[in-house]
């Protein structure tokens, strides 16, 4: 059943579990009904219950309840392999072999949202607004004055306002789709991702 929050981010962020930006690494193609994808997190946005632990940041985690189903009503999309989304989750009940958490979408009917410039400026704001600092190898850098928000070196005033385009273009936010405005974050968001895992496999051969 899909929650009451449908696109709405600010209702997701402080209903779901865990919200976290991702890279996606695998889906499953065989079932378009029901399937999963296993996602690398790259940065915990925010957290309701638990978070993205230390282990998990170091691999990709499995995330079920994608598709096209509910009769039709629901199409919970993940993007391509390689592809930078937010992720809106609960953690499952029942655990994979060796005890590794799973994890599902909080609302079926919405899977990854598009890690456009609007949604990711946003979503820092709100998350810092509610006084929650993110985690992880890959966060955005903020510090605040009265006023404005700094996030990753842009000046943004302070104000959620999760109907506003903070390009020069106008126009309301798209929580789903992406277009080649963005295909600079992600690559950054790629390559540094990259460089933590080189960082990080490189510890284990010293």
């Amino acid at each position: 059943m899909a929650s009451q929050c449908n696109r709405d981010i600010e209702c997701l962020t402080k209903n779901a579990q865990i919200t976290f930006i991702g890279q996606v690494e695998t889906r499953e193609d065989t079932n378009t009904k029901y399937f999963a994808a296993t996602v690398r997190p790259l940065c915990n946005m925010y957290s309701n219950s638990g978070s993205i632990t230390n282990d998990e940041f170091n691999r990709a985690i499995r995330i079920g309840g994608f598709g096209n189903h509910a009769g039709g009503s629901c199409q919970a999309e993940v993007g391509n392999v390689g592809e930078v989304g937010i992720f809106f989750v609960h953690v499952n009940n029942t655990v994979a072999n060796g005890g590794i958490r799973t994890f599902g979408l909080y609302d079926p009917c919405y899977g990854a949202f598009a890690n456009t410039t609007d949604n990711y400026i946003q979503l820092t704001k709100l998350v810092y607004s509610e006084n929650y600092t993110p985690v992880g190898p890959l966060c955005p850098m903020v510090s605040q004055d009265q006023e404005h928000i700094y996030i990753d070196g842009n000046s943004y005033d302070k104000k959620v306002d999760l109907n506003q385009n903070t390009n020069s273009n106008g126009g309301s936010i798209d929580l789903e789709s992406t277009d080649s405005s963005d295909a600079t974050k992600t690559i950054v968001m790629t390559s540094s991702a990259l460089l933590v895992l080189f960082a990080f496999f490189s510890q284990l051969f010293l």
